[in-house]
């Protein structure tokens, strides 16, 4: 699974025993943001537990046991903190292996968040966007600028959550499809960051990114 839920970038990193699904907020939800896991079992219960640096504190209910159907289903709440990391754990309660599945909902402001490799951030400069991959990222990043209207040399522009600029590249984009790799990357913090494509102080497109150790 890869995808975006309400601002957050998620990967599976776990099958088994215990299954584990890491959600990396792109900065999308704010701290204090309520989320909804809404939980299905449906043959043996579970434990779920929700915890990590991006919740404001770690919830858990003890073995989960819902109905077969998805009607009725167990929902928990949990509130953002200030981290990035969103953990969700699952692991049966029995001897035999679980069959589930969980959704996260948002408030309704943040419901219609693209998917993670959206274009965005258009403002005249005849660029429809960036994609960035991967994201969350580590040493590399490879981003690619779709629909360029006409040339031109501009910046590829990194800024720090408190906008401090901690890299600045400057690139000849071509009329058409642009893609670039910026790496050495590895020393940067943990956290979130923007990329930005500028030209002569004009920002053409944005994209947030974040960084892990």
């Amino acid at each position: 699974m890869d995808a975006n839920i309400c601002g957050f970038d998620v990967t599976v990193s776990g099958q088994g025993g215990a299954n584990t699904y890491t959600f990396y907020n792109d900065g999308t939800l704010p701290p204090g943001t309520q989320l909804t896991l809404t939980y299905v079992t449906y043959n043996i219960p579970d434990n779920i537990v929700v915890s990590g640096n991006g919740v404001s504190s770690s919830e858990y209910d003890g073995c989960v046991s819902t109905g077969p159907e998805p009607e009725d289903p167990y929902t928990l709440l949990f509130t953002i903190g200030t981290g990035n990391e969103i953990v969700v754990t699952v692991t049966t309660c029995g001897s035999t292996s679980s069959k589930f599945h969980f959704t996260i909902s948002c408030p309704d402001e943040f419901q219609n968040d693209p998917p993670s490799d959206r274009m965005v951030g258009v403002n005249g400069g005849g660029v429809e966007g960036i994609k960035v991959h991967p994201n969350p990222f580590v040493s590399n990043i490879d981003i690619t600028a779709a629909n360029v209207e006409n040339p031109f040399v501009g910046q590829v522009v990194l800024l720090d959550n408190l906008g401090r600029e901690v890299l600045s590249r400057e690139f000849a984009f071509e009329a058409g499809h642009n893609s670039m790799n910026i790496d050495g990357l590895e020393g940067l913090g943990e956290g979130l960051y923007i990329i930005l494509v500028r030209k002569d102080g004009e920002v053409y497109a944005s994209r947030k990114v974040v960084k892990l150790e």
